[in-house]
Formats: C-alpha cells, sequence, structure tokens
C-alpha cells in the first residue's frame, strides 16, 4: 500500500517513473494557445483511473473546442532518459469525446531536430463519449523530440465540440524497435529537397493548380470566413450494396466500372499523379492522375489495358491557355491567384461557370476517365475578389460531385481541410497536398474512417521520415518534384509487402451515398459486451504495475524526498 502511495506521489510531482526496461513520463506544463480547459490540476493526467461513462470531474482535464479550435502544447521533462537507448516509444491516452468524424481531436510530437511537429494520432478509433485507451506507436527517432530535456506534444481540434482527457503519457521502450525497415534498400530522389522551417503561419497548400515550368508554391492565404459552412445533407436511408467489385477494366480500353457504376477506390489504393510530360504509362500502380486536356483518349485506353483507372485533371479556375478559355464570361473572372499567370478565381456562384463545369466532365466521359480530380475547390480561403464565403463553396463541391456521379465519374475533394466534414460523404475519394508538412491530415481520416482513399503528395523532406505514419493511416502518399512529373517515390515502398499488397476498389452505382458511419457505429456498439468482459481485467495489470514500484527509482532527489515525507 505504502509503496503504491508513493509511486502516485511520485506521479504528482511529474517525476520519471523507470521500470526495468524502459520508463514513462507525465507532462509537467500546459500551455493553452486557443480554445480553453477546465482547471483540474494536471496530475490527474498521471493516473488512469476511468472507464466506460464515468464522470469523476475531479479525475479527468475538460478541453473547449466547441466556439473556436483548441490547441496547446504539453512539456514532458525528459532529461533523466538516455534517448540514445530508447528503441521504441508510445503516447498513451485515456481519451473521452465525439468521434473523429464529428470532430477531430489531433496530437503530434514536435520534432526538435527539424523544427517540425509529426503527427502522432488522433480520435479515429475513439467511441462516442465512452473512455477509450489510445496508444499512438513514434516513427522519428526519439533523441530528435528532445530539446534542452524537453519533449513537446501538441493537442489540436477541429472546432464543434469538446473532450475529456484522463491519462497522457510518453511511454519508452529501451532497445532495437521492432519492426523498423531500412530505408537504406529504398530508392530516395537523387537530390532530396532541404526540409521546410516550421511554418509561423498555416500556409496554403501548393500548387494548388496544375503545375508548370519552374513552379512556385502559392502564397499564404487570407483567412477563411468567420461564418460556418452549412452541413451536407444525410442521405436518408442506408447505403446500396456495390452493384459489383472488380480489378480490371470490363473491356479492352474501357472504364474500369461498368456503365452507370462509380469507380470507389478503398484505403491504400496504389497510384502515380503526373501533370507534366509525355505520361510514363510503366508504374505498376492501381491508379493514374492525369492532365484532363493535355492526354488523348488513346493514352487512356492504353492505361485502362493496363489494368489502370484513369483519374482526369482540371481546374474549376479561369485558366487562359486551356481550349475553351474563350467560353468564361467576363462579368464571372475575379482576382489573379497569387504567382500562377494567366489563372484567375471565378464566380462559382454562376450558371455560366457551372456549366463549363459541365462541359468538362463531358469531355472527361468522352475521352474514358473513370473519375475527375477538380482543383481549386477551396476558393474561398483565398483573396478572390468575388465575396466567395464558405457557404458558396459547399454549395459548389456539392454541385461538382453530384454532376459528376450523374455521369458515372468518381470524385476526390482536393485539399478544402476545412470542409471534410461536410463534404466527405459526397465525395468517393480525398487528394491532399503537403499535410504531413504543415501537420493537419488529421482530418481526412474521415475518409478512411468511411473506407474510402486518401492520396496525397509531399514536395520535401524524406520518405524514410513521414511514408511510416502515411502507411499506419493507410493513406496512399508519394514523394514528388514540385512540377509533378513522371519522377515518384511512393510510400507503400517502406509498408511490409511493398507496393504488392494493393487495395481492393469498388464499382458502386450512382444512387449509393456510400455513408458507411452509421452502420460501422452500430457494429461498435454491437461489440461493446466483449469489451465490458475484458475491462475487469485492467485493474489487475494496474495493480501489478504498480507492485513494481519497489523497482521505481526516481532519479529527481527532491521530488523523492517531497515524496517520503508524505509518509512520515
Amino acid at each position: 500500500m505504502y509503496y503504491s502511495k508513493l509511486f502516485k506521489a511520485l506521479l504528482a510531482l511529474g517525476a520519471v517513473v523507470v521500470t526495468a526496461n524502459g520508463a514513462t513520463i507525465y507532462p509537467k506544463s500546459l500551455q493553452t494557445q486557443k480554445g480553453s480547459n477546465s482547471d483540474v490540476s494536471l496530475s490527474a493526467l498521471a493516473t488512469k483511473d476511468q472507464k466506460s461513462t464515468q464522470d469523476s470531474w475531479d479525475k479527468y482535464i475538460e478541453f473547449y473546442g466547441s466556439s473556436e479550435a483548441f490547441q496547446g502544447v504539453f512539456t514532458f521533462d525528459a532529461s533523466d532518459i538516455d534517448a540514445s537507448s530508447v528503441g521504441t516509444y508510445t503516447l498513451d491516452v485515456n481519451f473521452k469525446g465525439p468521434v473523429s468524424t464529428n470532430q477531430v481531436w489531433s496530437f503530434e510530437f514536435f520534432d526538435a531536430a527539424t523544427n517540425t511537429w509529426i503527427q502522432a494520432g488522433d480520435n479515429s478509433d475513439a467511441k462516442s463519449w465512452k473512455w477509450t485507451s489510445l496508444s499512438f506507436c513514434g516513427t522519428n527517432d526519439f533523441a530528435s523530440l528532445v530539446a534542452d530535456g524537453n519533449i513537446q506534444v501538441r493537442m489540436t481540434s477541429t472546432e464543434g465540440d469538446d473532450c475529456d482527457v484522463d491519462y497522457l503519457a510518453i511511454t519508452t521502450k529501451d532497445g532495437a524497435p521492432s519492426g523498423t525497415t531500412d530505408s537504406s534498400s529504398h530508392e530516395e530522389p537523387t537530390a532530396a529537397p532541404t526540409q521546410a522551417a516550421r511554418p509561423t503561419t498555416r500556409p496554403s497548400t501548393a500548387p494548388t493548380s496544375r503545375p508548370r515550368s519552374t513552379p512556385k508554391p502559392t502564397k499564404t492565404p487570407t483567412q477563411a470566413p468567420t461564418a460556418k459552412p452549412t452541413k451536407a445533407p444525410k442521405p436518408s436511408s442506408a447505403p446500396t450494396k456495390p452493384a459489383s467489385s472488380t480489378t480490371g477494366s470490363t473491356s479492352p480500353g474501357g472504364r474500369i466500372c461498368p456503365a452507370g457504376q462509380v469507380w470507389s477506390p478503398a484505403p491504400g489504393t496504389t497510384w502515380q499523379w503526373q501533370l507534366t510530360g509525355t505520361i510514363d504509362t510503366s508504374i505498376d500502380v492501381q491508379m493514374y492522375d492525369i492532365d484532363l486536356f493535355d492526354n488523348t483518349a488513346a493514352t487512356i485506353a492504353k492505361l485502362h489495358n493496363d489494368g489502370r483507372a484513369v483519374i482526369c485533371y482540371f481546374s474549376t479556375q479561369y485558366e487562359n491557355w486551356r481550349p475553351d478559355a474563350a467560353s468564361w464570361p467576363a462579368s464571372v473572372l475575379g482576382d489573379a491567384l497569387d504567382d500562377w499567370p494567366g489563372e484567375k478565381y471565378v464566380d462559382i456562384r454562376s450558371d455560366a461557370v457551372k456549366a463549363i463545369m459541365q462541359s468538362r466532365l463531358d469531355l472527361a466521359v468522352s475521352k474514358g476517365c473513370d473519375g475527375v480530380e477538380p482543383d481549386n475547390v477551396d476558393e474561398y480561403t483565398n483573396k478572390n475578389g468575388l465575396g466567395i464565403t464558405a457557404a458558396d463553396q459547399i454549395a459548389f463541391n456539392t454541385f461538382v460531385a453530384t454532376e459528376a456521379r450523374k455521369r458515372g465519374l468518381s470524385v476526390g475533394l482536393k485539399n478544402d481541410l476545412g470542409q471534410v466534414k461536410s463534404l466527405q460523404p459526397q465525395y468517393d475519394w480525398a487528394l491532399n497536398e503537403q499535410c504531413n508538412q504543415y501537420s493537419e491530415c488529421s482530418s481526412l481520416s474521415a475518409f478512411t474512417k468511411a473506407g474510402k482513399a486518401v492520396f496525397g503528395v509531399e514536395y520535401s523532406g524524406s520518405a524514410s521520415k513521414f511514408c511510416p505514419t502515411m502507411v499506419t493511416d493507410k493513406f496512399s502518399w508519394l514523394l514528388k518534384d514540385l512540377d509533378l512529373n513522371a519522377k515518384v517515390t511512393q510510400c507503400c515502398t517502406y509498408a511490409s509487402g511493398g507496393c504488392a499488397a494493393k487495395a481492393a476498389h469498388q464499382c458502386l452505382s450512382y444512387n449509393s451515398k456510400r455513408n458507411v458511419l452509421e452502420p460501422a457505429e452500430a457494429i461498435e456498439e454491437l461489440a461493446e459486451p466483449v469489451e465490458a468482459i475484458a475491462e475487469p481485467a485492467e485493474p489487475v495489470q494496474e495493480f501489478a504495475f504498480a507492485s513494481s514500484a519497489s523497482s521505481v527509482i526516481p532519479f529527481v532527489a527532491g521530488a523523492f524526498v517531497a515524496a517520503l515525507a508524505l509518509f512520515l
């Protein structure tokens, strides 16, 4: 009993708890940068004592992100850990709050060596307002996280709700990491870009439009409107089952899915993105994303004959070199896109603009494209000169998705992370640029949670650094040059089984809304009795751990003396 009390006292003082082959550290301070939190002592996070729907107010901290997105940084004292001896480490959280489809709560490690935030995980596996133990495995070298003896962990949220945290700890184990991959055997770009410095403000994703010669990333957009976007309507009935499932084209040169059905890629689908140069059709992937105007039906047929799905890229904004440039009325043109000569924002509320989108979708059908990648669908976040609002963007993006589906075209949501929650049910997959670099990938888990692929690229950094996280999250990620030529490094090469382990896709009827979240939640509810049976074993495990406190070696002598004084 006395050892157990001493153990808890040391935790309250933020000491390092050392076991035979590792250590556990707890936060010593919290800097709340956005939103707010309850005034419960930080020491509450050192003891995991909440389960199921328990609500002991003084034993957890509540974080408020309903009125504005929350952001806070926890500091852990790692000065007494030999970082060079750490083999594996995890961030362990006991979490209660909304499911990630309603609000995303993310946890990130700060990599002091590269000055960047690295995604650890989020609440994707949490149950709705029931305590859930989450454990996120670290992918970077542990030593790179330590600066001046401290480790920082950032907790962020989107707007919409609050959450509770009962336990937060970093647990290390000594020795070589198990299951690590020797990155030296993987081909890297001949000149890997230098790691970008941590941005002081969130830059815009780049490039948001088709790159040309010596392109530059877009500048930081103006702040998004404060008005919340309207929610996309929920399907009125449960989704229909796929009419068929296929892994190749239905006929020589034909589309991957039968007429009237939509190609639906699963998480982990392999792909190649090439928007410049002659298309290299030899890359062994399941999907190619190529330019709609610059490629012929014959190129698309060649890819189909090789068993590839083909997505066709086009911008939803004005480009003065496109064949249909003359069809844009001057009255719909707005401000020029920064750093993209010849491009202008357009009034997406206009019937004329919508008609041009329909014509481009018809062109995609005539060329045999399986789907489309509409670009620049986050116009409302940029200075467009037209007063486009978040609600206008939701309406337009929903229009484009609906028109694509009517034509049997698969459609992906490009960037627009702020509206993922509203638009995910309307789109078949997502595509993102640089979410890893800017530590904003967490909201994309809404797609993988719904069984939909997330495609993406980084334009800088080392694939061996960001790929393990992307593979774990089932994101289909690439390292590409900024001009999006044929050169590519695929993250699936870092996965067990390599790129040979390819995901299956489905062909879904247009009438299927594909919102599989509700059935999945029902399955989770059915699984709860099994967890209830398993829960009684936890106190036994905790008691065993507390009993091992006889081997606890506090490294902070003052903390030990102060704790010991409690029992004299």
